[in-house]
């Protein structure tokens, strides 16, 4: 093969991963529960600029809400704690514990907040294209000048490197064990025109990976540790479960034309809304994390977010938002009594945040 032809083989590999990427990327702004405050304390509604929100999280019991300016903390009652000016493009925000972890994509920023204020804060080199937090350390993948994207797993601090992975293939999605020890790495490839997802588990006191699991055809839309020593796994097309950081223990594939909504269901269970092939319909199924089925129900189509706690399920739809109790998988819906233009929901046990143009409330 000539140098030219190799370049240009080169060049078109690239091309393809970048479109990939950008569709996880756009899968994963469409998925995330995302909904965030401006406005000042006082107790719920909060008054809010809600087409200005990006994202809302929960940091141990407060609420975390990021807009491009600002970061904004409230307690559960509302009050205000603090306001810092941020000014990124584009935040995310990473919570783990009574932390957050904001950190600018596409950008070079980020920072470390309690529920009191700014911890600390870092400005890199390379551009941001995801990150996961786990007991106050952050673990940051980047674009990379030397290859294709890089991972980094910093302090307590955003001082010290503990951890440094670097590879060829594009970091889709990372997570963080809550001991703050182990890493899962999502990444994107192509081979002969084909592309492919693996997941790779990593030890931060060692260099080789622990595990790698491959994803044919398939792109990664949720990571996550169920404890420090397994992960939870949500491509396109199937849910899988890694146990001991070590070992694939099982994998269901769906049989759904698309997944509409993911959410953390607490205790190692997931929420998905899917949409079965064989009739159009929609379903919200919650998996254990021993794979088994726990609920499945039909529900109307055009859903707008999926929020789950461990108690209770919430779908929003553009003139309702819905509970479903988990307690059993025969259980009717309950019908939450908000504003019909509502935007975004947060659930936290048996309540659920909700942002409209003007407010957050909480129910």
């Amino acid at each position: 093969m000539s140098q030219r032809s190799g370049r240009k083989n080169r060049r078109l590999k690239t091309a393809v991963i970048l479109v990939i990427l950008a569709a996880v990327i756009v899968a994963s702004a469409v998925l995330a529960a995302r909904f965030i405050p401006s406005g000042g304390g006082g107790g719920f509604p909060v008054k809010v600029s809600g087409m200005a929100v990006q994202q809302m999280e929960m940091v141990g019991g407060s609420v975390a809400v990021a807009e491009d300016a600002s970061l904004r903390m409230y307690d559960s009652s509302g009050n205000e704690r603090y306001m810092l000016e941020l000014n990124y493009s584009s935040p995310v925000l990473v919570p783990s514990g009574n932390r957050v972890l904001i950190y600018e994509r596409g950008g070079t920023r980020m920072k470390i907040c309690g529920r009191s204020g700014e911890i600390c804060s870092k400005e890199i080199q390379e551009q941001i294209l995801t990150g996961g937090f786990g007991d106050g350390k952050a673990a940051v993948a980047t674009l990379s000048n030397s290859t294709t994207s890089r991972l980094t797993v910093y302090d307590t601090n955003l001082i010290n490197e503990i951890f440094v992975w670097q590879t060829s293939s594009y970091i889709s999605r990372v997570a963080v064990s809550p001991n703050g020890r182990y890493v899962a790495v999502a990444v994107v490839n192509n081979a002969g025109g084909d592309y492919y997802s693996e997941v790779s588990v990593f030890d931060t006191k060692a260099t080789d990976a622990l595990f790698t699991n491959r994803y044919d055809g398939e792109m990664v839309l949720n990571l996550r540790f169920d404890g420090n020593s397994d992960i939870i796994v949500v491509t396109d097309r199937s849910i899988s479960a890694i146990s001991g950081r070590d070992t694939l223990a099982w994998q269901e594939q769906f049989e759904y034309g698309a997944v509409s909504g993911i959410s953390d269901a607490g205790g190692g269970d997931t929420a998905l809304i899917l949409t079965k092939i064989s009739d159009g319909k929609d379903y919200l199924y919650v998996y254990g994390n021993d794979g088994k089925v726990h609920m499945e129900v039909q529900i109307d189509s055009g859903s707008l977010a999926l929020s789950a706690s461990s108690s209770s399920a919430f779908v929003l739809y553009e003139d309702q938002l819905l509970r479903y109790p988990l307690s059993g998988s025969k259980a009717s819906p309950e019908q939450v009594n908000t504003q019909s233009n509502s935007l975004k929901i947060l659930a936290d046990g048996n309540h659920v945040y909700v942002l409209t143009p003007e407010e957050i409330q909480k129910f």
